[in-house]
């Protein structure tokens, strides 16, 4: 009996020692969107009900960028792309330390740039 109340106490303290999650995070960015490799810096997350996120924004086929930090909400969502400003946004989230990394997509391609600039001008005119 006194081993059950020992196993039952060590598991019961090992979830109150629960630790917050480390993520990706974005420490250089425009409008809260990553610009380059090197702007991504390893955070923890303030809550453990926290989870790393990552948030790809795209305009059609085009992505613009992608955001790295730590979610409470809005997980795993798929936002359509919307008809009136053709932006769409994916949000996922993962549950281990460092899971939310891609520093390769983190990059807001000039291109990408330049060609959502062109298409917001033409809707503009």
């Amino acid at each position: 009996m006194k081993g059950m109340l020992v196993i039952a106490f060590l598991a019961l303290l090992s979830f109150s020692l629960a630790q917050a999650l480390s993520c990706y995070s974005c420490s250089g960015s425009v409008n809260g969107a990553c610009v380059t490799e090197g702007t991504l810096s390893k955070v923890t997350c303030s809550d453990t009900s926290q989870r790393c996120g990552t948030i790809k924004v795209s305009s059609g086929l085009f992505h613009m960028y992608t955001r790295y930090r730590c979610l409470s909400s809005g997980c795993n969502v798929n936002t359509p792309v919307d008809p009136n400003n053709g932006i769409g946004i994916n949000t996922t989230c993962c549950d281990t330390d460092y899971c939310n990394s891609g520093p390769a997509s983190a990059r807001l391609s000039l291109l990408t740039a330049a060609g959502i600039l062109s298409y917001w001008l033409l809707k503009m005119a």
